[in-house]
């Protein structure tokens, strides 16, 4: 299929780029549908229990973090690297920059203590 002009060309894109991003929000909210679900696993509610994490809290999401922190911990600098990707997460414009001096580092240095010896 040709377009003859370059507005033809353009509309294609906006229609492709439009039903792209509907289909990834579209994702977006069943994967968060079924985050939010509760666990049915009596072994993985027994790790959330065994951690001290209220009840509220024990949901496939929840496991999720935890599992990856325990892999943070073991030393998994993959993992590391994801959760300060989520902990850096951006803030409202109205807290950004909050409490912070001019010049300063907007994320603090990662600190890893080799206990060798």
């Amino acid at each position: 299929m040709r377009y003859t002009t370059e507005k033809e060309k353009q509309e294609v894109r906006t229609v492709r780029e439009k039903a792209q991003e509907e289909k990834s929000c579209q994702l977006r909210q069943r994967l968060q549908l079924l985050l939010e679900l509760p666990l049915t696993d009596p072994q993985q509610k027994e790790v959330l229990k065994e951690a001290g994490l209220p009840v509220r809290y024990r949901d496939r999401l929840q496991l999720i973090a935890w599992n990856l922190y325990q892999k943070a911990l073991e030393g998994d600098m993959g993992a590391v690297r994801e959760l300060r990707s989520i902990m850096a997460e951006p803030k409202p414009a109205a807290e950004k920059g909050k409490g912070r001096l001019p010049g300063q580092q907007s994320q603090p240095p990662v600190v890893i203590v080799d206990d060798v010896g």
